[in-house]
């Protein structure tokens, strides 16, 4: 795909920065969170593919191709392209709000996650500035879950969740997924989400991951939001790609 090319011919929509208090590893974006900027500009539903990590506090530009889609720039560099997905993601039955909280958490998953400072998923994040989002419950019909209270501060002038902290969410329960056996790298390659009912801030939800498929170094695995009825309010479908070599992390 010619990138380069699309940028010139396509119109420049808009400049976001994404700001270092939403980092994914330590130099650059959580994926989610990146692809839900993104999908801002395709519409509900929208699949995201990143080509590059999305960095940080630097000006990146939203452009629109020819053929509807858009693109994520950094400079010349591309760092991911959007488009509407029309695609279907078959969620699981939910556990209950007291099942997830009488499920012990399995410390061995947590311990094997590498971003412990990233914005949805790292333990060193407190309350209020991460999501603190541990998918590391291991449920006796599959997969892994996690209850998940939105801080209020993540509202807008609504008190509803905004979109993008939702596709956040939705992002990392998907990697522990892919780590629940064993340690692993691994980094988002592509999201498809589709957020289908307004997530007010401040409520319990039910957050759950289960896996897919697997060939190689690419994993795909699912996950879906639930209120404390058991209602699906988003879900998404993600690939997974395990790095070859461990990066060098602080600390």
């Amino acid at each position: 795909m010619d990138f380069t090319g699309r940028q010139r011919e396509g119109s420049a929509i808009s400049t976001i920065y994404i700001d270092r208090r939403f980092s994914g590893p330590p130099d650059s974006a959580n994926g989610g969170y990146a692809c839900g900027l993104l999908a801002r500009y395709t519409g509900n539903p929208a699949e995201v593919t990143l080509h590059s990590p999305p960095r940080l506090d630097t000006p990146l530009t939203v452009t629109r191709g020819d053929d509807g889609q858009v693109f994520l720039m950094d400079g010349e560099i591309p760092v991911a392209s959007g488009k509407p997905w029309a695609g279907e993601i078959t969620v699981p039955d939910p556990p209950t709000l007291e099942q997830v909280m009488n499920t012990p958490a399995d410390q061995d998953i947590t311990e094997r996650i590498w971003y412990h400072g990233c914005f949805v998923c790292g333990t060193e994040r407190a309350a209020g500035d991460g999501l603190r989002i541990f998918a590391n419950r291991r449920l006796a019909a599959g997969g892994l879950a996690d209850i998940w209270v939105p801080d209020s501060s993540l509202a807008d002038s609504r008190g509803l969740v905004p979109a993008e902290m939702i596709w956040a969410a939705l992002d990392c329960p998907g990697a522990w997924v892919c780590q629940m056996d064993k340690a692993r790298v691994v980094v988002l390659g592509r999201m498809a989400a589709d957020i289908s009912a307004p997530v007010p801030a401040g409520r319990p939800y039910i957050i759950m991951g289960w896996h897919i498929s697997g060939q190689g170094r690419k994993t795909q695995s699912g996950t879906a939001l639930y209120d404390a009825s058991g209602q699906v309010l988003a879900r998404s479908l993600s690939t997974w790609i395990e790095l070859q070599t461990v990066p060098n992390l602080p600390g």
